[in-house]
C-alpha cells in the first residue's frame, strides 16, 4: 500500500446498509491511503479527518504515476477540515437512480463539501488522475470505485478474498 491507494470500507449498521442503498454500493466508505503506514485521509461527518487504514478494509491499488502518488499528501493538507457533504449524498443517491436535477448537479459538483468518494475523486482528478473520465465531477459512490478497480483488475491486499469482495 501507497499514497494514493484506497481502502474500500463495509460496515454494519443502519447508517451504512442505508449508504449502501442510496448509493448503490457494495461499500458505504472509502479512505484516501497517504502512506505505506496506512495513514490516510477520509470525510467523516465531522468533515475531512485523518486516520488510519482498518482491518477488514479492502485495499486496492490504484493505478496512479510515482508524480501523482507524491502530490497525495499536499493534496491531504489541502482538503483536511473540508465539512462533510451531507446533502451531496442525497444528491448523488438521486443521480445513481438517475434523478439529475440542477440543484443536485450543483451539489455534486462543488468541492466546498465533501462525502467520502468525492474526497477520492477530487485528489486524484487534482493529481493528474481521471478515472472517470465520462462522468460529472465528483459524481461517483465508493462501490462506483470499487467496480473500478475490480473491473479493470486492479490488485487488492488485505481483507477478503476477491471472491469474497465480488459476491458479498
Amino acid at each position: 500500500m501507497q499514497a494514493g491507494d484506497i481502502a474500500l470500507v463495509r460496515t454494519g449498521g443502519l447508517i451504512g446498509r442505508l449508504i449502501r442503498v442510496v448509493t448503490r454500493s457494495r461499500y458505504n466508505h472509502i479512505r484516501l491511503i497517504l502512506d505505506e503506514h496506512g495513514s490516510c485521509i477520509e470525510a467523516n461527518p465531522t468533515g475531512c479527518e485523518y486516520g488510519f487504514v482498518q482491518p477488514g478494509d479492502v485495499i486496492v491499488i490504484a493505478p496512479l504515476l510515482d508524480g501523482e502518488r507524491d502530490k497525495i499528501a499536499d493534496i491531504a493538507k489541502e482538503i483536511l477540515g473540508t465539512p462533510y457533504g451531507f446533502l451531496d449524498v442525497v444528491a448523488l443517491g438521486l443521480s445513481q437512480f438517475g434523478f439529475k436535477p440542477r440543484w443536485a448537479r450543483r451539489r455534486i459538483e462543488n468541492p466546498e463539501t465533501l462525502f467520502c468518494s468525492q474526497l477520492i475523486d477530487y485528489a486524484w482528478k487534482h493529481v493528474g488522475y481521471d478515472a472517470f473520465p465520462a462522468t460529472e465531477c465528483y459524481d461517483v459512490s465508493p462501490g462506483d470505485l470499487g467496480d473500478l478497480a475490480f473491473v479493470h483488475g486492479w490488485p487488492i491486499e488485505g481483507g477478503p478474498s476477491m471472491r469474497d469482495v465480488i459476491w458479498n
